[in-house]
Order: C-alpha cells, then structure tokens, then sequence
C-alpha cells in the first residue's frame, strides 16, 4: 500500500495523531490534531514539540517540557508511555487530554522517531444544561457559555439543600482577572474580551463534571466545588490561578502576551446565605490584590 493510503488513514482517526523524527521535529500532523489544539498542520510541521506550541503540564502543574518530556524519553529507551495532561490550544486556554506515545523504528530496528496519540478529555457532563431543562429563563452566560448569575442563584440553593441532607463539604471560589481595564485600554476591548474567553475555557477544563463556574460580570467568575476538603480547595484555587500564569496568546504585533488572575476562596458555611458566602471571597479576593496579584487567598 502506498505512503498516501497511510496518511489518509492517519488524517481520518478520530484521535490527534503527531509523529515526530529523532529530534523531535514533527512530520506528520493530522486533522483531528488540529481541532484539539487549534494548530493547522503548516503551523507545526517543520516545529519541535517544545517550540511554544503543546507545552503540556501536568495535574501538579508541573511543565513537563521542562521537568521530564515522555516523548523524548521514549526516543531514548523505546519504552511505551501513557499520561494524562494538559496541553496549550492555540486560542490561549488549557486542553485536558491523555497521551500515548509509542517508539518508531527504521529497517536497521533503531529508533527514528515516536508517535504521540491524544484524546480530547474535555467533559461532557453540562450541569447548566441539566438545569434549563427545567426552566424558560436563560442561565448561560452569552459569551462564554458558563452560568450566569440567575443560574448561581439557583444552583447556590441546591448547594445548600445538599449541605443539611448530606452533609457535603463545598467550596466557593471567586476569581478575577487582574487588570483587564488596563488591558482593554492598551490592547483593546477585543483583546480583553478574548482574556475572558481564555479564562472561561480553562475553568471548564479544569474542574470537575460535578462542579461548575459562572461568569457574573467582565472579568470576574465564580466557582462552586462539591465534596471537597479546604486541602483540596486550595489546590484548585492554585491550578485555576497557575493555568492562566501559563496561558497566552499572540498580541496584534506576534509577540507572545501573558495576563493573571488573583483569587479568593473560602468553604460553604452550612448557615451562610449566598451573599454572605460571596463577601467572604470578595474580601480574600481583596487580600490577593493587596499582596501583588496573581495570588489567591484562602480561608476556612
């Protein structure tokens, strides 16, 4: 069979599919590797994996371009390797994916290259969905598709119901974006609009099929956690603040623009109404801004 029967097969996988020689450069590109990452196939053919393209991370936030690439440690032992990652789409946010990688051999059985397949893990699970099966009123978000404030109004009643039945732990996390006035007037609205936009991406990348984020105004969001210990609250907090530190995109000039979040979280309080729960983050959200931003602040 012919060189092209096997790139057209590649190209029509249902998986992103990348090959790469021996020094990393990638060859091959296919199709559904484009709509994971956003990348054309002219964009990354001829690049290295590392060239500021994928750049995945770990759940420990850990850049594994730096601290340990398991493509090129399979060109170096042969070993086949599996992970679940993080890589960069084009438009800025954070795609959760999992990755297997597997050595290519030439006649002489000597290793001249890997493949790297990956899945898209993106959930499927729309809480907000679930809820506008119910009701006539509009509770998404028109820009990012997150829930608005009526649909945190409602779901906050439902978190309160579980807490006196169930007795689950839940965790309120108010982000905001630092500076996006600065940025809208430097760079334009359209440029803030797509920080949003990025923000809003990764949250729904980030969190869990059982909890949910909001967008309530510009650049501020909120995100509700379910069963979950002040621990495991302060985690979150840190990766929702460290996946947008290393999330960017290309400013009108090409070059390579970055922008933060602070945060402010705090723990459901059985007896606290939704205000009150929200003026305990805003006042840790204040706490962040005050030490320098990109910083978020915790309590119990």
């Amino acid at each position: 069979m012919t060189n092209t029967f096997y790139f057209d097969l590649v190209d029509n996988l249902y998986e992103g599919v990348y090959f790469v020689d021996k020094n990393q450069v990638i060859t091959t590109w296919n199709k559904r590797a484009e709509a994971i990452t956003g990348y054309k196939r002219d964009e990354v053919v001829g690049s290295q994996c590392s060239d500021n393209i994928l750049r995945h991370l770990d759940k420990f936030n850990n850049e594994i371009c730096i601290s340990g690439c398991p493509l090129h440690q399979t060109l170096t032992d042969g070993k086949l390797r599996e992970a679940e990652l993080f890589l960069h789409h084009k438009d800025g946010h954070r795609v959760p994916v999992k990755i297997r990688i597997s050595p290519m051999y030439d006649e002489n059985n000597t290793i001249c290259g890997a493949s790297e397949i990956f899945f898209d893990l993106s959930k499927t699970l729309d809480i907000i969905t679930l809820y506008s099966n119910t009701t006539s009123i509009d509770l998404r978000d028109t820009l990012t598709g997150l829930g608005n404030s009526l649909m945190l109004e409602m779901y906050y009643n439902k978190v309160k119901t579980s807490i006196d039945l169930d007795g689950l732990m839940y965790g309120y996390i108010l982000c905001d974006i630092d500076d996006l006035n600065t940025i809208n007037t430097i760079h334009g609205k359209d440029f803030g609009t797509k920080c949003i936009e990025i923000v809003a991406k990764n949250l729904k990348n980030l969190i869990r099929e059982f909890d949910i984020a909001f967008r309530i105004d510009g650049g501020t969001f909120i995100v509700i956690v379910e069963n979950i210990t002040f621990d495991e609250l302060e985690f979150i907090s840190e990766r929702i603040r460290f996946f947008t530190e290393k999330s960017w995109m290309s400013a009108y000039d090409s070059s390579i623009f970055y922008f933060s979040l602070s945060a402010g979280a705090c723990m459901v309080s059985k007896h606290a109404t939704q205000e009150e729960t929200h003026n305990c983050a805003t006042a840790l959200l204040r706490q962040s801004k005050a030490k320098g931003k990109n910083t978020i602040t915790c309590s119990k």
